[in-house]
């Protein structure tokens, strides 16, 4: 849920989000894979545990869009 590791700042459910804003990253064997948010709104709901695999398809975070 951090998007660095070893960095302190995490995104906190209820966050003002932008889209594009980075909410995490999926570490992978060589990579690493940056989790953005697709649309504007309010972080809802963190869905994943920092440290835990997570499995192709698996929400990671619900984002309820802003409505202009």
């Amino acid at each position: 849920r951090s998007c660095a590791k070893g960095k302190s700042s995490r995104i906190k459910e209820g966050a003002m989000l932008e889209a594009g804003d980075k909410l995490g990253y999926v570490d992978m064997v060589k990579d690493k894979k940056y989790v953005c948010a697709p649309v504007e709104g309010f972080l809802k709901t963190i869905c994943i545990e920092d440290g835990k695999p997570v499995e192709y398809g698996q929400p990671l975070f619900f984002i309820d869009p802003k409505r202009r």
